[in-house]
């Protein structure tokens, strides 16, 4: 059996830090995982949802590799930016 593992990337995020010697400032993030979605199968075909992410003013990426169940090593991906507003 094999997954389809689906993620959402954010690009370009600042997460403000609230307490500690970091209060008051804003830690840049290159990529942050916003969602995750995996199917499984038998036959090579999947349906899968896409995460449920709110539409901020960022860059986004999807990506996919399929992979064996219980064995994360992509047996094959591929990746794009999403064009603005799509999700």
């Amino acid at each position: 059996m094999l997954v389809l593992n689906v993620v959402v990337l954010g690009f370009d995020f600042k997460t403000p830090v609230k307490a500690g010697e970091n209060n008051g400032h804003e830690l840049p993030q290159e990529f942050v995982v916003l969602g995750l979605s995996q199917s499984v199968s038998k036959i090579g075909e999947w349906h899968v949802q896409l995460p449920n992410i709110s539409n901020e003013d960022k860059k986004y990426v999807l990506v996919g590799w399929v992979s064996k169940v219980n064995n994360q090593a992509p047996i094959q991906s591929a990746g794009g930016w999403l064009p603005e507003g799509s999700l």
